[in-house]
């Protein structure tokens, strides 16, 4: 909890001080720029996200992905779908202490242009479980139904790829006073054939979702399996992340 995300994130699903529904501003945490949104109210959740609000809070995210070994996750994510190369661009912290019904909906369509498949994934890594819950993700049809549910596992990311219609289940830890936390990290293989789809679905408040051509300058720096130097940034001797198990 060096940084204090933690702590702010049970300020607001636990002790009450959420914000309300679409509500987002800009905060500082140990010194850096984040940006705070709550989930809009039909969602009808308690969710909450911390996102990066410059290119500081920006590296710093990535770096405590590279002390983590998130450069072996894409590795193998761009080594088992062919990938031409691999960023990770889209950076959250999220968290939920209730949610009544869950919204359907996917996160990317169409990253792959006339293909089946898909070139970008957002992995979710549990960060913080309740201790006992049902399954909290459901995994959805077109019709808007619900076909499955998911249970998260520590040390267990999810991958979910184009026209993957998912929600947050219905739960509810208020009465055990315990939230759901997690990392989300969107990564894609970014090219000018892709670009206008990636930003289409895009809400972070940085990189600028009107910047294209940042992500596309970023395209396979953070894996490529012609180039060795292209990894995610390696953690300063000073950096707040040196200690991933605390960053939090």
């Amino acid at each position: 909890n060096r940084v204090g995300i933690t702590e702010r994130f049970r300020d607001l699903v636990i002790r009450g001080n959420q914000l309300t529904p679409g509500e987002e501003m800009q905060i500082n945490l140990s010194g850096m720029n984040w940006y705070l949104q709550r989930v809009q109210g039909f969602w009808k959740s308690s969710m909450h996200w911390i996102s990066p609000a410059d290119e500081i809070s920006q590296n710093d995210y990535l770096q405590i992905l590279s002390k983590a070994g998130f450069d072996d996750v894409l590795t193998t994510i761009g080594n088992h779908f062919g990938f031409k190369g691999l960023a990770c661009f889209h950076l959250t912290f999220i968290a939920v202490s209730y949610c009544s019904q869950g919204f359907v909906h996917y996160d990317m369509t169409g990253s792959a242009p006339g293909r089946n498949e898909s070139r970008f994934f957002n992995v979710i890594i549990p960060l913080l479980l309740s201790n006992e819950t049902s399954p909290e993700l459901d995994l959805g049809s077109p019709d808007g139904g619900v076909v499955g549910q998911y249970k998260y596992q520590y040390n267990v990311a999810t991958l979910l790829g184009d026209d993957a219609l998912h929600a947050t289940s219905a739960v509810d830890y208020r009465d055990v006073r315990q939230m759901r936390m997690a990392a989300t990290v969107y990564v894609a293989d970014i090219a000018e054939d892709n670009i206008d789809e990636i930003m289409q679905y895009y809400t972070q408040y940085y990189p600028p979702a009107d910047a294209p051509e940042f992500l596309l300058s970023i395209a396979g720096t953070h894996w490529d399996p012609k180039k060795t130097n292209a990894r995610l940034p390696t953690p300063k001797p000073k950096n707040t992340m040196q200690d991933s198990s605390s960053y939090f």
